[in-house]
């Protein structure tokens, strides 16, 4: 499958990044997606890539040095790409609190425990993620 979006993994474990490129590969969305470890790189990768019309999906863990999700949402919020950027959160947090605090960004369409489970990703291809 060719998806009219790229696919973006935002994680500090080098396993969990395996794993998600692995499994993303494996179900045909993207041959090389792209990965960063901490969300400062993200950032600067969309600073770079501002007038950029591609879609993004975005695999991002919530809690990582330097830069975390929450902190990412921010700036991708400021930004208002909603129609070109949307956000699954990949996280290992059981925390019921990120849970709701999740619910105040547009840019995310939804709040997922780690691993990435292979049926999830298999219901994604079905799924209308940009309208």
């Amino acid at each position: 499958m060719k998806s009219d979006f790229q696919i973006i993994v935002v994680d500090d474990d080098p396993q969990f990044i395996f794993l998600h490129n692995w499994s993303l590969k494996k179900l045909g969305f993207n041959v090389h997606p792209e990965h960063f470890q901490n969300g400062e790189k993200l950032v600067e990768f969309f600073k770079q890539n501002e007038d950029s019309q591609a879609k993004f999906l975005i695999l991002l863990d919530i809690y990582m040095p330097i830069m975390d999700g929450w902190e990412v949402l921010e700036f991708l919020e400021s930004k208002g790409s909603f129609d070109t950027i949307k956000v699954i959160l990949v996280t290992s947090s059981v925390d019921k609190g990120d849970k709701i605090k999740a619910e105040n960004y547009t840019s995310i369409i939804d709040f997922l425990e780690k691993p990435l489970a292979i049926d999830y990703l298999m219901g994604l291809k079905d799924k209308t993620i940009f309208s």
